[in-house]
């Protein structure tokens, strides 16, 4: 049985929000002979075909020996990367619990207009 080669190994870099995003990085990455490997999450790959855009986001991914140079060429911080054992940094957990706290105070705004649209149309019913 051959053993798996580090330097064939790829690791978590970030998480774009849309092709357009993996194009700019793609190309930052090129300039310096960095090859990525992009992974769609769950219903990602097939959403991104049918909206054009995926709410999972596309996950990059870098050699495990260039990671330090690519992290350096985005400005990005080492906390950020994925660890061999599949767990994220608490940095990325934490923007993901804010991200999905600001989407549930958006889905309530909207919730709680649908209601004044209906309380406001049974009122005028009743009154005319």
């Amino acid at each position: 049985m051959k053993e798996k080669d580090a330097s064939n190994s790829w690791v978590y870099l970030l998480n774009a929000r849309d092709h357009i995003e993996v194009g700019i990085i793609e190309s930052l990455l090129a300039e310096e002979g960095i090859p990525i490997f992009l992974k769609r999450k769950g219903s990602g790959a097939y959403m991104e075909i049918y909206m054009g855009i995926s709410h999972a986001g596309i996950d990059l991914y870098v050699p495990a020996g260039r990671i330090d140079e690519a992290q350096n060429i985005l400005g990005l911080e080492a906390s950020s990367q994925l660890f061999d054992d599949g767990f994220r940094s608490a940095s990325v957990d934490k923007k993901k619990r804010i991200g999905q706290v600001g989407i549930n105070i958006y889905l309530a705004f909207i919730l709680l207009g649908v209601i004044l649209i209906v309380f406001n149309s049974i009122i005028n019913y009743l009154r005319g």
